[in-house]
């Protein structure tokens, strides 16, 4: 039978079967990318099935695929031209800032490469071990001297991943020893790469992670793939990501110690997340390479950059900026500089609006890997932001000069050329050569094209087109007001235009970024509208919701979430602790028992059980459910802090402090940026070394970082455990005049003008704190105890009660309300109050105690002796409860049981005055007025001022003294 005339079946990734079609009709296929790679394919009839990209007849048509979407870079032509660069700095000298006066000097010169001139290729050393500074002036001219490539490629038609030759030659071997592993080899490369492409037009990425358990392979075979993987990267393509990320996860798979890899492969998720599903799915790939990093390289650079790049997807500034500025800050003036913070700096920086510092970090990071042609369209994108168009468009030509199918820089140099420099028929020119590239890049970047184009249509009087165009744009992209605004004008509606679920939930990934929450939970919602199997969405609605204080939307978002995709183990989590935040922890844990017959072995939620125990201060439960997690993932931060703080509070434990010691210090070694890992760490030093040692340590962070409100908040805590007050008040006055949010820093500074007895101060401390946040009832409840300490019941009363109407599971409201009405005289309200209390908290020893003070007032003995007993059950107490619980017998008539309960208390405290002042008026009431004597004889021995005295003396006389 010949080529034309076989029929072939096609099995999808989904189990559907396709065909029979002729092979001329699936080569077609492949080149129209109608196929995924994830196919398996059977001749028809009857054939077996195999992967598609194991078949010699279709191998050489995925090769072509795979060369014909990328062109290779000729990185001489950046190599002297970052703004400013001096040429005869070296590498290391962008370690330090750079300086404003880098980014104003004039642009060199381009050379301009010659078609066909063969790259040089950099060794695996310089692109595994740090930033390279291969390519310098000579070693171009040795490249132009030498035509090594062959004459029939142009600059498009070069495959990224290496030279053609090599290309040609995997080619030959395949077709003489196919079934052997050396052609295996190259065709799992091929198949990586397809399994990740995506296809269809507009259709996502899947992002991967390596496998493990996979064969392992010689450092030759891994450095090969670094380099090839580092060619792809620089290149700053779409094909090119994919291409690296292909390559790093087989590099990683070989030899599962290769940090270095696991720090590129995070980087070019980075890049590919525009791309990417942005699902569970792909945020578990990126957690899952963070976790193989911190087992590589705990605490290390790779290990870093991974955990940047972690915060970056997850919406997470703050975190990615704490690292990266630590990293930057124990590098500065090393030889060897952490080039890639340079750039996520630059991309933090961005996100802030600091377009020109934003510049000078993405200069440094050129400086330090000349081929990394992202850092230079980061650049240009600056001055584009910046208004500065020239410098923009100088960069961008300069970009397209080494890469002529570089698809940002024809859009971002297209919208330049109209809008700044009125050349219409130049702009579309490159914009509709950037659009010929399938998902060439990000929907953003796209929208951009089309609203270009849409506004050349409409200067070109072609309204209907204008329209169409700049609908395409909004679709694209519904943050572009520019669209917008030009739909309206051209009388269409915004309204029609049908928008992706997927794309909606990017666009409110960049406004959580920019905490914009109220416009992100906007874009969430609308997506999960749009799909409402979504659960991502609403998810992350609910995070948006809950920053913006309103809790319930947000726990309602959060059971859309689980409803959506109950396979979302993040969405049950965070539900779990947004209840536990509440203090609703019957809710909390039912979430978390659902979660855990879905995912037995899963840690976020063995480590969400820990969380829900910490805060229902519960830190043996906490512990135990924080050991099963660290088991599961030995390198997860989050769980590592829990135990810290869990162990903290078991100070009177055998080896508490010890193993808050070890848990602090394991956290702060896997991620030195961690905030609250840096105060349990010093608060754990201090308990072991003394309070002194805490102080030193956590003045130097606030030294160090004076806009870290957690930093200030844990030394001001510090200094007000060892009573010096001043000390810490003065922190927290400065940390208010800085902090955006200083809610925290007034409950903390209301507390310490409460110890010194500065009950004007405190109360406007409370108030101020009150007002940061109107949803948190924490500074009322504080403010109720306030006014209980002196002696004003009412006012304490009004706020228990607004505490309890924001949110009625508050711990102690009602214990609180309870004492207040004991201070009113109202013991049976009182009653009524401990009651609750315990139906909401029924291990608490407190309505107990409450009840039993109530009962006392009523002169119900039997009964207040019986809670006293209760309270002693549920919680370790010292001689003073056993001596009113002894007094409540005694004026019950029980004085056998008094007797009893007062020789507990000798046993736990003998020091105690009050024990011995009980069991006098024992005896009296027995009539033993020689033992009385003896027992008030010891009280006054142990409080000699006394004030009661004199009535003592008087009972002894009438006893017969």
């Amino acid at each position: 039978m010949g080529k034309g005339t076989k029929k072939w079946l096609i099995k999808l990734y989904d189990g559907r079967i396709k065909g029979p079609y002729s092979t001329s009709e699936v080569l077609s296929a492949i080149s129209r990318g109608d196929f995924s790679g994830e196919e398996t394919i059977s001749l028809y009839p009857g054939g077996r099935w195999v992967p598609i990209s194991q078949d010699p007849v279709f191998y050489d048509k995925l090769l072509e695929f795979l060369a014909s979407d990328g062109a290779q870079v000729g990185f001489e032509n950046l190599e002297k031209t970052a703004s400013g660069v001096n040429e005869d700095v070296e590498p290391d000298a962008a370690v330090e800032e750079p300086p404003p006066e880098m980014a104003e000097s004039s642009e060199p010169k381009v050379r301009q490469r010659r078609r066909g001139t063969a790259k040089k290729v950099t060794s695996a050393k310089d692109k595994t071990e740090g930033p390279s500074d291969s390519v310098k002036s000579n070693d171009v001219g040795d490249a132009e001297e030498s035509d090594e490539s062959d004459d029939d490629f142009d600059d498009d038609d070069v495959f990224e991943l290496g030279k053609v030759d090599d290309i040609v030659r995997t080619k030959k071997a395949k077709r003489a020893i196919l079934p052997i592993v050396v052609s295996a080899v190259a065709v799992c490369l091929a198949l990586a790469y397809l399994l990740l492409s995506g296809s269809d037009s507009g259709q996502r990425t899947r992002l991967m992670a390596p496998r493990e358990g996979q064969p392992a392979m010689n450092q030759n075979e891994v450095a090969t793939l670094m380099v090839r993987a580092s060619q792809a990267y620089t290149a700053d393509t779409r094909s090119g990501y994919l291409q690296a990320q292909s390559f790093l996860v087989q590099a990683i798979e070989g030899d599962m110690r290769q940090s270095a890899a696991m720090a590129l492969l995070c980087m070019t998720h980075l890049e590919l997340w525009p791309f990417a599903y942005q699902d569970q799915a792909d945020i578990k790939v990126v957690g899952r390479l963070v976790r193989l990093a911190g087992q590589a390289d705990a605490g290390g650079l790779n290990h870093a950059a991974c955990r940047v790049v972690q915060a970056l997807v997850r919406g997470q500034i703050l975190e990615a900026q704490t690292l990266s500025n630590l990293v930057l800050d124990s590098f500065a003036g090393s030889e060897n500089p952490p080039t890639y913070f340079y750039y996520l700096r630059a991309r933090i920086l961005d996100v802030q609006r600091e377009y020109a510092s934003a510049a000078r970090y993405a200069i440094s990071a050129q400086q330090l890997w000349r081929e990394w042609l992202r850092a230079y369209v980061l650049e240009a994108e600056m001055y584009e932001k910046q208004n500065q168009q020239e410098r923009a468009a100088t960069r961008f030509r300069q970009i397209l000069d080494s890469n002529p199918g570089h698809v940002m820089s024809k859009i971002h140099l297209g919208a330049i050329e109209f809008k700044h420099f009125n050349h219409p028929e130049k702009a579309k020119e490159l914009l509709k050569e950037a659009l010929k590239v399938d998902r060439g890049a990000p929907n953003k970047s796209l929208s951009l094209a089309y609203q270009i184009l849409a506004e050349i249509a409409v200067y070109e009087n072609d309204g209907s087109r204008g329209l169409e165009l700049a609908k395409k744009s909004y679709s694209l992209n519904s943050l572009n007001q520019e669209s917008k605004a030009l739909i309206e004008q051209l009388g269409g509606r915004v309204d029609d235009v049908k928008l992706k679920d997927q794309q909606l939930v990017f666009e409110g990934d960049q406004l959580l970024l920019a905490g914009e929450y109220s416009s992100a939970q906007a874009l969430y919602k609308t997506a999960f509208e749009l799909n409402n199997k979504n659960g991502m969405a609403a998810q992350k609605a609910a995070e948006s919701l809950w920053r913006l204080g309103l809790s319930k939307d947000a726990i309602s978002w959060l059971n859309k979430a689980t409803l959506a995709d109950p396979k979302l183990i993040s969405a049950y989590v965070l539900l779990a602790d947004y209840y536990a935040q509440q203090y609703n922890f019957e809710a909390a844990a039912k979430v978390l028992s659902k979660a855990k017959r879905i995912s037995p072995r899963s840690y976020e939620v063995d480590r969400g059980y820990a969380l829900v125990e910490l805060r229902r201060n519960n830190p043996k439960g906490a512990i135990d459910w924080g050991t099963r997690a660290i088991k599961l993932y030995e390198t997860d931060v989050e769980t590592h802090v829990i135990l810290a703080r869990a162990y903290g509070m078991m100070g009177r434990e055998p080896k508490a402090f010890e193993n808050a010691y070890f848990h602090a210090s394991q956290a702060i070694e896997l991620d030195p940026s961690h905030r609250e890992a840096q105060v349990v760490y010093a608060q754990a030093l201090g308990d072991i070394q003394g309070i002194g040692t805490a102080i030193s340590y956590l003045s130097k962070l606030v030294q160090a970082y004076p806009m870290v409100a957690e930093f200030s908040l844990g030394l001001a805590k510090v200094y007000s455990k060892d009573m010096q007050f001043d000390q810490a008040r003065l922190v927290l006055e400065k940390l208010i005049q800085v902090a955006d949010e200083p809610k925290a820093a007034y409950l903390e500074l209301a507390k310490i003008y409460q110890a010194q007895e500065h009950f004007e101060s405190a109360r406007d401390a409370y108030l101020k704190a009150a007002v940061q946040d109107p949803a948190d009832v924490e500074p009322l409840f504080y403010l109720g105890q306030l006014y209980l300490s002196i002696n004003k019941p009412f006012d304490a009363r009004t706020q228990f009660q607004r505490v309890k109407s924001l949110n009625s599971r508050y711990p102690l409201v009602n214990y609180y309300l309870g004492r207040a009405a004991l201070l009113m005289n109202s013991p049976n309200e009182a009653l009524e109050h401990a009651q609750l209390e315990r139906r909401l908290n029924p291990k608490l020893a407190d309505p107990y105690l409450l009840a039993a003070e109530a009962y006392t007032q009523l002169k119900q003995f039997n009964l207040c002796a019986r809670e006293y007993q209760q309270a002693i059950k549920l919680r370790p107490v010292g001689a003073e409860i056993y001596v009113k619980v002894a007094r409540c017998y005694r004026l019950s008539g029980n004085l056998d049981a008094a007797t009893s309960m007062l020789d507990q208390a000798k046993a736990r405290e003998s020091g105690n005055a009050e024990i011995y002042k009980e069991l006098g008026a024992v005896y009296l009431v027995r009539g033993d007025c020689s033992r009385a004597n003896l027992a008030f004889e010891q009280y006054f021995v142990l409080d000699p001022n006394a004030l009661d005295r004199e009535q003592i003396e008087m009972k002894l006389l009438a006893c017969g003294r």
